[in-house]
């Protein structure tokens, strides 16, 4: 007699991933529809584009559709938020040495670093913005990233037993 495959629930996991992304992507969509859109921005001391006017030479244009990526680009929810983020990594001229985690370094150049390629491009940008300082990029269990005038490359993680990793990254 054949046993019946026996059925497995999905794991919570990647469900969860997924409902917490959409409901993120939903939301800030919401909001976009609903919030007053500004105008000016006095961070950048500047007129926010305005949405365009929609006429058929626009439309066939494409010009139109132009005008609407640069309307939501320039009106996106919390946009000052971020423009006053990336006016922080102006703060870090002169530093001689940046040493950000992995979260923190896709926060402040928006690249991500899952690999060694993605580590080397974001460890470029932070040096270029912080104006030729030292980049650390610590990538946990994975070692380090390491940007130098002298060298550059991965530098291997020593194999530990963690017995307690309570303020483990605080330096």
């Amino acid at each position: 007699m054949e046993k019946e495959p026996k059925y497995e629930r999905p794991k919570p996991g990647p469900l969860l991933n997924i409902t917490l992304f959409c409901t993120a992507l939903f939301s800030v969509g919401g909001l976009a529809l609903v919030m007053e859109k500004p105008t000016y921005s006095e961070l950048e001391r500047r007129d926010l584009a305005a949405m365009p006017e929609l006429t058929l030479d626009n439309y066939l244009s494409g010009e139109f559709f132009a005008g609407v990526s640069t309307f939501y680009s320039d009106t996106f929810p919390f946009r000052d938020a971020l423009v006053s983020f990336g006016s922080t990594l102006e703060e870090m001229r002169g530093l001689a040495i940046v040493s950000p985690n992995e979260t923190e370094t896709t926060a402040l150049t928006g690249l991500p670093v899952d690999s060694e390629a993605e580590a080397r491009a974001a460890a470029r940008a932070l040096r270029e913005r912080s104006h030729g300082a030292d980049v650390v990029l610590k990538m946990g269990a994975r070692g380090a990233y390491l940007l130098t005038k002298d060298f550059e490359g991965m530098v291997p993680a020593f194999p530990v037993e963690a017995v307690d990793t309570t303020a483990a990254g605080d330096t």
